[in-house]
């Protein structure tokens, strides 16, 4: 089941444009769609029932090209704390810990980071371009093909620790682009909630929202049937 956060992303994507959700096997959903031809956005969905608990206080998500092996070695990563919001560009060069692009001479390239708590699920949202020039990025592709790794763990010492084995995971997504509103969907709940919107400016928003459960990979707001 994918869980919609349909009026609380309204707010985040033009009328008229469309995003695709897709379940990743560690138990959360990546979304995405494209601002423009150059810029991808993202939307990682987390049940809130796990945002800060034990071995959830920070999941991570990485991409790499389609032919890698399930390794971290490469991999242009993005991690989340779940509690904060904290977002932060990373980069493994190997198996252990992935260093911040900063400190590696690079950049950070992630930009609009924002948190959304609702009671179903916290939405994470960052943007980049799709080729950032960044030498610890992937350059990514409208319709382009990767291998996605997923981590979650806990916070030690302000940063985040190692993660357990069992807490990845690996899926292979397609970053498709899709320009109609795709709305094929059983909607078999709909929720309303009060919902909390942040972002790294410290700028925090209250409104209702709700959310549906759609079995569907897409979804395109302003169409909902």
């Amino acid at each position: 089941m994918l869980f919609l956060v349909y009026l609380a992303l309204q707010s985040f994507i033009p009328l008229g444009l469309s995003a695709i959700i897709q379940s990743l096997s560690i138990g959360t959903q990546l979304a995405w769609y494209f601002p423009d031809n150059s810029t991808i956005t993202f939307y990682y969905l987390l049940p809130t029932e796990y945002v800060g608990t034990s071995n959830w206080e920070w999941i991570g998500i990485g991409f790499l090209p389609s032919s890698s092996s399930y390794a971290m070695t490469g991999a242009d990563i993005i991690t989340i704390e779940t509690s904060s919001g904290q977002t932060d560009d990373r980069f493994a060069s190997d198996n252990g810990y992935p260093s911040l692009d900063t400190s590696n001479g690079g950049k950070n390239s992630l930009q609009e980071t924002q948190q959304l708590i609702m009671d179903t699920y916290t939405v994470y949202s960052w943007t980049r371009q799709l080729n950032t020039e960044d030498n610890d990025d992937l350059s990514l592709q409208i319709n382009g093909q990767y291998l996605t790794i997923s981590a979650k763990g806990n916070i030690a010492g302000g940063d985040i620790a190692q993660h357990s084995s069992s807490g990845t995971s690996s899926d292979s997504i397609v970053l498709a682009y899709d320009a109609s509103p795709l709305t094929q969907a059983t909607v078999s709940q709909n929720t309303n909630g009060e919902s909390q919107s942040t972002n790294t400016n410290n700028d925090t928003t209250t409104e209702n929202s709700s959310s549906s459960i759609y079995i569907s990979v897409a979804f395109s707001l302003g169409f909902i049937f």
